[in-house]
């Protein structure tokens, strides 16, 4: 998430004008990065993550940015979760407003963060050739499923499949009863499509793709 730095406006003489807020603030959310490329995982995905306070300077120095080892290496339980902030006066401001909010890392999440990224790199090589295969296995049933679509995944392991063109008004109800449970792309912005989470065994991967192609076959013709 990222708050707008500069404001257009429209001038007297009809030109447009930029002003620059006093103090922009931008909130990064990257607890997903970890499954995406680097120089360590080259061969896997295709995308790799940027944060944003990389960019320069300028962005490092005004930017908050929130990782977590949940998503990654499937610790979400353990609830440890960290704010990268290199400008002194934010994180005094930052460590200020959580104050009696937000509690502090208990011993067990602390110890398995830890482990998860100094001793996980072949883990993580590992799952990432894993979570490819899978990606693949999804794509191309998809591509065989009547009336439905996706895009290919640069990152993650989630896949967006458009469920538009299926003739049912609640396509995650129409796989749910198949005994498929996927996420509702309304909440995402995206009413129509549905989310799969690939990042599972891939005999249960294809158990659930061959419903959903069986569930399709009785509808669409």
């Amino acid at each position: 998430m990222v708050f707008a730095e500069y404001a257009t406006f429209i001038t007297k003489d009809g030109k447009i004008g930029y002003a620059r807020f006093i103090d922009p603030v931008r909130l990064d959310a990257v607890i997903h990065a970890g499954i995406s490329r680097s120089k360590s995982t080259i061969e896997f995905f295709e995308k790799r993550h940027i944060p944003f306070a990389s960019l320069g300077a300028e962005f490092e120095d005004a930017t908050i940015t929130l990782m977590a080892p949940s998503k990654t290496y499937n610790i979400p339980g353990l609830a440890c979760s960290f704010a990268i902030i290199p400008n002194k006066n934010l994180r005094r401001r930052f460590k200020a407003v959580k104050s009696g909010i937000i509690p502090e890392v208990n011993v067990m999440g602390y110890v398995a963060a830890l482990a998860a990224y100094k001793e996980s790199g072949q883990w993580l090589k590992e799952l990432l050739n894993y979570l490819c295969i899978n990606r693949d296995l999804v794509q191309k049933a998809v591509s065989g499923m009547p009336k439905m679509t996706t895009s290919h995944v640069e990152a993650t392991y989630l896949a967006w499949i458009d469920a538009c063109q299926i003739g049912v008004k609640n396509p995650v109800l129409f796989f749910e009863k198949s005994g498929v449970g996927l996420s509702d792309g309304k909440y995402f912005g995206a009413p129509g499509y549905v989310r799969l989470n690939f990042g599972c065994p891939r005999t249960q991967l294809d158990k659930a793709l061959q419903r959903m192609q069986k569930a399709l076959e009785k509808i669409v013709r």
